[in-house]
């Protein structure tokens, strides 16, 4: 009897890593294109998209890192602070302060997506 248990067991957390691999390929996914949304509202050139990029996956990567480890509250809001006022520093020669306002703003939360609708005309209007 103990063996039904424990193979259903197994089998449960075999479906529960893969839908844990399948939402963080999902959220991984939505990141890539949050990134890239972010960057191609920007007025920069080729370089400086590759390069930003690549910060920006560092620093949620990172920052991913911080939430999920084992730490207290209080020491993981300074480490997320500390990463917030300094892993964009290295870059900052290399883009201009609305730039790296814009990179403030979109680390933060405050960026938002712009839709592309086009307004439809009125009927009556010729």
């Amino acid at each position: 009897m103990s063996f039904i248990t424990l193979n259903t067991y197994g089998q449960r957390d075999d479906r529960e890593l893969k839908k844990r691999e399948a939402y963080e390929k999902e959220m991984q996914e939505k990141q890539d294109e949050y990134i890239s949304d972010f960057i191609s509202s920007l007025s920069i050139d080729d370089f400086q998209k590759e390069i930003l990029s690549q910060k920006l996956q560092s620093y949620f990567n990172t920052k991913k890192a911080i939430i999920v480890a084992d730490i207290e509250s209080y020491k993981r809001k300074e480490y997320l602070d500390e990463l917030d006022r300094t892993h964009f520093l290295d870059i900052k020669s290399i883009f201009n302060e609305d730039i790296m306002n814009s990179i403030d703003d979109f680390i933060k939360g405050e960026y938002k997506k712009k839709n592309k609708k086009k307004s439809k005309k009125s009927k009556n209007n010729p």
